[in-house]
């Protein structure tokens, strides 16, 4: 189930489709003659598509199960890619094609994967989240160079045409083994409490959450939609672009099992404030520098990516149960997601206008640090059964 569960994030819309916009960016620019701008839009049209939909396919989850809500998602995000790779050269129909596609791929995001991981773990949840979430390192590091190699070769349809076929491929993985944990027997270990969504939103630390997740993301999202443009401009060649990028898809993968490891061992709003700490002190160091630290800034941007669903799917567990999980986690993963969709925007402006992207690195900085202070303010996690809050934070 864990496997079934990594392999449908790997291949799933938060990893093929977002991560593998700046790796198109280029080519989609000198083909189309539009701007940069004008391909960050497409991730802006991700993050209004997923804003309604993150809810809902929380709430699916929570009466359908998992495995069917993902599986079909899975589905759509294959046919979506197929429609990529046949699209003319209008900017509008590029649009459509990615909002139609998210909508319906939705339920691909992490969303039902952590629900099921969460179900079957309770004291190793953390680890098991990181194992979960280590899916998405296949989007930055399997993904940029094979995508560069096929792309030099054949053309970018040719890329957007391999990434249908892998996405097709998990469908079978995901939906004969994503089973959820029996509810008498998630019952048994206490998990099958919790709050409903308007008694969370009611609480101080939903919304300490809401704004610490978004601010996160704006710093991390815009500067990993443009890492390889920015890599590019500073004289390095597609390829090697591309494998400084597969550096922090490695963080990702790295960051998801340390993160995950010591959750379970010390309080985890210290262990995310840390985290984004190192986050905003990386990109500092590339505004300041230049691309000499773009290693270091690859490290430390992917492990802000790297913890942020499972430190949300977490989160939710932890201050809310998994009575109405699906909902509340689809909430505050949207919050993310919005914060992910306008930031590739505002850098992508902020290049087009001051042509750089220092601006854009002071910016995402300054939004990290801010994030980690607020994580700082989280109080220990609640017994959700009771409403009584645990003298540890574990």
């Amino acid at each position: 189930m864990l496997l079934a569960a990594i392999v449908g994030v790997a291949v799933g819309l938060s990893s093929l489709l977002y991560y593998t916009t700046g790796i198109f960016m280029t080519v989609l620019t000198q083909t189309f003659s539009w701007s940069r701008t004008d391909v960050s839009m497409g991730v802006l049209v991700i993050t209004f598509a997923l804003l309604p939909a993150a809810p809902v396919v929380g709430h699916l989850c929570d009466r359908y199960g998992a495995r069917w809500v993902a599986s079909i998602s899975l589905g759509f995000l294959s046919l979506g890619f197929v429609a990529l790779a046949f699209m003319p050269g209008s900017f509008a129909v590029y649009l459509v094609i990615i909002a139609v596609m998210t909508l319906l791929a939705s339920g691909s995001s992490g969303i039902p994967f952590t629900r099921a991981v969460n179900t079957w773990f309770d004291k190793g949840r953390g680890l098991a989240l990181g194992l979960t979430m280590t899916g998405t390192g296949f989007g930055a590091i399997v993904a940029p160079p094979l995508l560069a190699a096929i792309m030099e070769e054949y053309g970018w349809r040719a890329g957007y045409a391999s990434l249908a076929i892998v996405a097709a491929l998990g469908i079978p993985i995901v939906f004969f083994n994503l089973h959820e944990r029996d509810k008498a027997d998630v019952s048994m270990m206490g998990n099958i409490s919790g709050q409903h969504l308007s008694e969370a939103i009611r609480t101080s630390y939903f919304w300490i959450l809401i704004f610490a997740f978004t601010l996160i993301a704006i710093s991390a999202s815009g500067v990993l939609v443009h890492f390889i443009p920015m890599l590019t401009d500073a004289g390095l060649s597609l390829q090697q672009a591309s494998a400084t990028f597969a550096l922090l898809g490695t963080s990702i993968v790295v960051g998801r099992l340390i993160i995950g490891f010591l959750i379970d061992r010390f309080f985890a709003p210290r262990i995310a404030a840390l985290a984004f700490a190192f986050t905003a002190a990386g990109c500092l160091l590339m505004a300041s520098e230049g691309a000499s630290v773009a290693p270091l800034t690859a490290i430390a941007i992917g492990l802000a990516i790297g913890a942020e669903m499972d430190l949300i799917a977490y989160f939710t567990a932890k201050y809310f149960g998994m009575r109405h999980y699906g909902q509340i986690n689809g909430v505050l993963y949207a919050s993310f997601i919005f914060g992910a969709g306008i930031s590739p925007v505002l850098t992508g402006y902020s290049h087009d206008v001051s042509g750089t992207y220092q601006i854009a690195l002071y910016t995402a900085s300054v939004l990290a640090a801010a994030s980690a202070l607020l994580f700082l303010t989280l109080p220990r996690f609640p017994d959700v059964a009771t409403g009584i809050r645990k003298s540890q934070g574990g």
